[in-house]
Parts: structure tokens; sequence; C-alpha cells
């Protein structure tokens, strides 16, 4: 898709969280879900995959920044407030990663990943 029109904004945040997500070519991933950004700075899926790309380069500030904005965008999004948690944990703010966690799990409680999260901060 991106050959053919290659400032697609979902193709672009696509790609970009896909990296991020396998934790590989982190400055790439910025590039694409910046360029993204651009095009819908208001998308709160591309806002949270920027969050996420700041959370795996250790820019846990400017990924809380976005990832708070990104809850709030995307009504809670049950994906984007385990972001968050992950980087409240990260912060040691574990009294607010929890209430993520909780809220994660009050949308979606099949969610094993987050359920085992929560396990571990008690």
């Amino acid at each position: 898709m991106l050959r053919r029109n290659p400032e697609d904004a979902r193709s672009l945040n696509f790609l970009g969280y896909l990296l991020a997500e396998h934790n590989r070519s982190l400055k790439e991933a910025e590039d694409l879900v910046h360029r993204a950004l651009v095009a819908e700075p208001d998308n709160g899926a591309y806002v949270d995959s920027m969050g996420w790309v700041y959370y795996r380069l250790g820019r846990l500030e400017d990924a809380r920044r976005e990832l708070e904005r990104a809850v709030e965008l995307t009504g809670g999004d049950p994906i984007v407030r385990e972001h968050l948690g992950d980087v409240y944990r990260d912060l040691h703010l574990t009294d607010r990663a929890r209430d993520q966690y909780r809220q994660s799990l009050a949308r979606d409680g099949e969610n094993d990943r987050v359920k085992a999260k929560l396990q571990q901060l008690r």
C-alpha cells in the first residue's frame, strides 16, 4: 500500500506500530508514525502508536504524555490503557499502573497478559 500511496496515514501507522511492537528499527518507526500524525494529529490509534514507540525508545515521559492523550482520544481503549499501565509501572507509579490495568480488564476481561501484569503488581 505504501508503494502506491507513500503518505497513506493508516499504512504508515500500521508499519510504525508493527516495528515498535517487535522492538525493531525504532527510529524508522518513529518517523513513520510521525508522518501518520501529521496527516491525522487527533487519531487516538496513531497517538497510541507514538506513545508505544517512545516507550520502546525508553523515553518514558514522552510516552506518558502521548498515551495519556491517547486514552482520552480513544475513550479508554483497553490496549491503550495497557500501554499506559506499562509506562506507569516503569515510572514506578504503581497505583496508577494498577488502575490502568484494571480499567483495561474492565473492557477486555479475557486478556491474560494484562491479568499477569496486574498480578505482578500485587
